[in-house]
């Protein structure tokens, strides 16, 4: 029996398709300018699925040792053969060893497959110990061939080990290095609160900022998600949270501020 659909749904699903198939594009494209009718676009659509995807290859990894203050960070280059990846492809990866104070950061590098393009991708590193641990800039840069060729995009990642956890975080590409990152991350009233004088503490990815006016309490704020503040009898208030270092603020008058997050939002595909 034939698979029949409206083109106004043809359309949403070809748009949802257009990171995991070669033709959703063209097909979608196609059927806006009513080039194609909606059971042409569709049969297309599924004998393109039948095609099997190619499977991913990898390299033998190679990488650098980086001594960072107490910390022996081995930071492993691996060479994948990708099709159509996007930023959070490269996402790279830490483990921590606490004990040893050792970790290792697997970063990407290598040739990326796309519909007519054979893509190629660098990275630049800057790595500096930070106050309870080390933070790696990871800066990419993909370069394009094909029928746009020289076409580039840069996006970064600062990953590393803070506060009793691993962390990683994608940052703005216009930064340069892993001072410039840390500031990024920075919400605008940490920084305003910052150039006034009033204290600024952080737990993991939570900034606590002094208030200006006595009349709210941390207590009046909802805290992100397992975080839990206790105020004692001298004034004083614990955040308790499992994965970081308790802290101690010297009284209840400080507003909650979460850091800044790319990875959440929808990001175009690297190519584009």
């Amino acid at each position: 029996m034939a698979v029949k659909m409206s083109r106004t749904k043809l359309l949403r699903t070809l748009r949802n398709f257009e990171g995991k198939c070669d033709v959703a594009r063209e097909l979608r494209r196609e059927l806006r300018k009513k080039r194609l009718s909606p059971e042409e676009a569709l049969k297309r659509l599924l004998v393109a699925q039948t095609v099997e995807t190619p499977k991913k290859q990898s390299s033998p990894s190679e990488g650098t040792l980086l001594q960072l203050g107490e910390w022996k960070v081995f930071v492993e280059e691996v060479d994948e053969v990708r099709v159509h990846p996007r930023p959070e492809d490269f996402r790279p990866e830490v483990w921590v060893n606490r004990k040893n104070k050792t970790a290792r950061v697997r970063v990407y590098a290598g040739k990326y497959e796309s519909t007519n393009h054979l893509n190629r991708l660098t990275y630049e590193l800057d790595a500096k110990p930070t106050e309870n641990g080390f933070a790696v800039l990871v800066r990419y840069t993909l370069y394009r061939s094909g029928l746009d060729f020289g076409r580039w995009r840069e996006f970064s990642y600062l990953a590393g080990y803070d506060d009793g956890s691993s962390f990683v975080e994608r940052v703005s590409p216009q930064v340069q290095t892993v001072e410039e990152a840390l500031e990024w991350l920075k919400p605008a009233e940490v920084k305003k609160a910052e150039r006034e004088g009033r204290r600024v503490y952080r737990q993991g990815d939570v900034f606590f900022v002094e208030l200006k006016s006595k009349r709210k309490k941390i207590t009046d704020y909802s805290l992100p998600e397992n975080h839990r503040a206790v105020v004692g009898d001298d004034g004083t208030v614990k955040v308790v949270h499992h994965e970081h270092s308790v802290l101690i603020l010297p009284h209840p008058h400080f507003k909650p501020v979460v850091r800044k997050v790319i990875e959440g939002r929808r990001v175009r595909r690297v190519w584009d």
